[in-house]
């Protein structure tokens, strides 16, 4: 093989390979690709509704608890101050079930603020004007720390009644 005298270009077919396969052929793999997949997204997509399913009667329960343990304590001193109001009170000033820090603040505070109405009443009431002036006299202390205008004019009225 001299490439001096020139290369001269000729066509041969050395090998020819061909292939046949049918379009159902080709179509099978993906088809079976594609069903595999569409499984698995309905899988997770089942799974996804399932968590989102639970996670919300989770948060259902949590808030129809926390409204319930809100709500229970505040309507009992509603009606335990409506009762007092109505001088449909009992002996003993009763205790709120439930209830946040704030409340058992206010249930506790009212407690303090019956009791000095009762004990000021009963001495007024048994001719001990002393000690039904002193009781009054902190349960206006008290409406002052409490900032209830309503309530100082109450107990001013009946200081000025003793």
């Amino acid at each position: 093989s001299n490439f001096s005298r020139g290369v001269q270009e000729y066509k041969a077919e050395i090998y020819r390979v061909g292939l046949a396969q049918r379009d159902e052929d080709l179509s099978r793999t993906f088809d079976a690709l594609t069903d595999a997949t569409y499984s698995a997204l309905r899988l997770y997509v089942v799974v996804l509704i399932v968590i989102a399913l639970v996670s919300l009667g989770i948060l259902v329960m949590m808030t129809a608890w926390i409204s319930q343990t809100l709500t229970v304590p505040v309507t009992q001193l509603r009606l335990l101050i409506t009762n007092i109001q109505r001088y449909e009170s009992v002996d003993d000033f009763p205790k709120v079930i439930g209830g946040s820090r704030e409340v058992t603040r206010v249930r506790s505070t009212f407690g303090r603020l019956f009791k000095l109405l009762r004990v000021a009443n009963i001495a007024f009431f048994t001719g001990n004007i002393e000690s039904a002036n002193s009781t009054l006299d902190e349960s206006l202390s008290l409406f002052t720390k409490l900032n209830n205008c309503k309530a100082i004019g109450i107990a001013n009225n009946n200081l000025g009644n003793v």
